[in-house]
């Protein structure tokens, strides 16, 4: 007894560091925690965390609403099943247990409104990275499809930038995507923000780094982008701010095809099942320690799982480093599984380099726990 109720208290702390509920919840229990941004000295204001009813609203990173409606969204589906969510969470902190370092875990079942969470510094803010081209992307190419506007000059980029993690790719969709909004980079950001509030995930902002500087992406031999697009404003998204629960809830839906549009779901989708390849651009030449399909895709490299993930890395310079992947692999009877994990190192690598920070190893240890839960509990799993 007394260790089952240590589980379900467990799943609910998971629970309870997620955005919050409504203001409508009686008897409420509200947690203050502090939080320190990866790439700031300076400290953000503490967030206030509230236990979740049965749907949970966004509670936004600067504490102004979601999205440019001034209200927060509400996630539908329903709560997650008390016994599998237990079992989800003793898997990752299975998997967590001896990493070296500081790990955010979370997974989300299909038709669940809220994630089940693992690690340690839940509550921290940190940079997407590259994570963040996936939410550009869907950005992009809802508002195109929205307007009846074609895609087919963001396709090229689009694949580089989901299957390479290719940064010119990601420059040039987004200033194409700011080029859509009038050339804003205000209104640019709102869009992002707008796009994650619809299924109740947060982005700071307020963080982002722009440069005009994209001519290091033409030389001789490599075309990243249209030359009129070189020095254009651009922002560097993957210097925003957002959690795992964002993290966890804008896969989720993506992996959903409902909320951002089935048709630009669907292509994101199947961009991220594509294999994972080494970026071309200038700066990429010395190739990366580990293999272009570290983590997710040793883990989850069988095709019946149909994985499409994402992965993102940085932060050596400023003594943060963080590797990280969200992701979706598809269970039997036509279930499926959405997952984020972070990882900080507790040692910080000499370059932005996954293997030299031994992520692979420590998102294969997560994601493999991860791994052995599914196939114990929906027979006729992936091998």
């Amino acid at each position: 007894m007394a260790v089952t109720l240590g589980i379900l208290l467990g799943v609910g702390f998971g629970w309870a560091v997620d955005r919050g509920a409504p203001p409508s919840v009686s008897a409420a229990i509200v947690q203050t925690v502090a939080e320190v941004p990866p790439s700031s000295s300076a400290a953000t204001p503490a967030r206030t965390a509230t236990l979740p009813a049965a749907s949970v609203t966004t509670q936004p990173v600067d504490g102004t609403p979601a999205g440019g409606d001034g209200v927060g969204k509400t996630v539908s589906g329903t709560r997650p099943d008390p016994a599998l969510a237990a079992a989800l969470q003793l898997s990752l902190n299975a998997g967590i247990k001896g990493i070296p370092g500081t790990v955010q875990a979370a997974v989300m079942m299909d038709g669940w409104n809220a994630p089940v969470l693992a690690g340690q510094r839940l509550a921290d803010d940190m940079r997407p990275w590259s994570m963040v081209k996936a939410v550009t992307a869907v950005t992009l190419f809802s508002e195109r499809l929205g307007r009846g506007t074609s895609t087919a000059s963001v396709e090229e980029p689009l694949t580089r930038a989901l299957t390479r993690s290719d940064n010119c790719a990601q420059r040039e969709m987004t200033v194409q995507l700011e080029r859509d909004l009038g050339g804003s980079l205000a209104a640019t950001g709102t869009a992002i923000r707008a796009m994650l509030a619809r299924v109740g995930a947060a982005i700071d902002i307020g963080p982002a780094q722009h440069n005009a500087d994209g001519r290091y992406c033409i030389t001789p031999t490599y075309k990243g982008l249209p030359a009129a697009d070189a020095s254009y404003p651009a922002l560097l998204l993957g210097t925003t701010h957002w959690r795992v629960q964002d993290a966890i809830r804008f896969i989720h839906a993506l992996r959903g095809q409902i909320a951002f549009g089935t048709a630009a779901s669907k292509k994101i989708l199947a961009t991220l099942r594509l294999p994972k390849r080494n970026s071309q651009e200038p700066g990429a030449e010395a190739q990366l320690t580990a293999a272009p399909s570290w983590g997710a895709g040793a883990v989850f490299g069988a095709a019946c799982w149909h994985l499409a993930y994402k992965a993102g890395w940085g932060g050596h310079a400023q003594g943060r480093f963080l590797a990280g992947q969200i992701g979706a692999v598809d269970l039997p009877g036509g279930h499926w599984i959405a997952f984020a994990v972070m990882f900080h190192p507790a040692t910080q690598p000499p370059s932005d380099d996954p293997g030299l920070a031994h992520a692979d190893q420590a998102l294969a240890s997560v994601l493999g726990s991860l791994k052995q839960q599914l196939k114990q509990r929906f027979r006729g799993s992936c091998a």
